[in-house]
């Protein structure tokens, strides 16, 4: 897969691609989706490794109860599967406008159990986060048998492309040095900025496994930058009628 820039726009990655997984050549599709049988996949990938990853320590024990049924309308999910429908990969994207107001997971993470949530819009006052749309990209899960590929910044790109096209200007996400270390890579080499706000302390919860954890914040505004609208004004028009495939 090839990404190419110009004028800040992005090409929209191919949806259909081939690959090699334990050395077979197979297609794998990626695509947001509701089918709750792709979601089931993706969810017991996910329990599958947190047994015996170690990448998901910190990252496998939730506040919520439900918080890994994925029922909820404003879980956009990523998918990436085979040819019979089995999940090798995906996200969940998490979009607020200032229209319909959507309660990010990060948003229950960053306080104490119980106090809460922490609000975005009220804490980070400089992104004018009610007047813009923004996003949580979180629950990125990618199977074993593909990770030396390029699977995850695909994954990147694409969640990327969704929120350009539906005019989210910031997507957040929380993580640990590791992680924000790569989410920093990956997004530079698409040509977006980040932020790590140095003053807000997530405190270290129990179910955080000993990892501290940091907020991050990319802006999509050169994205919408072009000459006959320089302020990128269209970004005050967030879009909330997602489609999914």
């Amino acid at each position: 897969m090839v990404l190419k820039m110009k004028s800040h726009a992005l090409i929209m990655p191919k949806l259909q691609f081939d690959i090699k997984v334990d050395g077979a050549d197979q297609t794998l599709t990626m695509k947001f989706t509701r089918d709750k049988k792709l979601i089931a996949g993706y969810r017991k990938l996910r329990e599958d490794l947190y047994q015996i990853d170690p990448r998901f320590v910190g990252f496998r024990i939730f506040s919520e109860d439900d918080a890994e049924n994925y029922e909820d309308p404003n879980d956009q999910m990523l998918i990436v599967h085979d040819e019979d429908g089995r999940c090798l990969g995906g996200a969940c994207l998490r979009v607020s406008t200032p229209e319909r107001l959507v309660i990010l997971d990060l948003e229950h993470d960053i306080l104490w159990l119980g106090k809460g949530f922490f609000s975005l819009r009220a804490n980070l006052p400089e992104m004018a986060l009610d007047k813009y749309s923004y996003a949580e990209f979180n629950r990125i899960v990618v199977d074993p048998s593909l990770r030396k590929g390029d699977i995850a910044r695909q994954i990147f790109r694409a969640v990327l492309e969704r929120c350009i096209k539906y005019r989210v200007r910031y997507i957040t996400g929380i993580g640990d040095k590791v992680r924000i270390r790569l989410y920093k890579q990956i997004y530079n080499t698409l040509g977006l900025d980040c932020v790590v706000p140095t003053d807000l302390d997530i405190p270290m919860r129990p179910e955080y496994e000993g990892k501290k954890l940091y907020l991050i914040c990319f802006d999509t505004k050169k994205f919408h930058i072009t000459p006959q609208d320089p302020n990128a004004t269209a970004l005050l028009s967030p879009r909330s009628d997602f489609q999914f495939d």
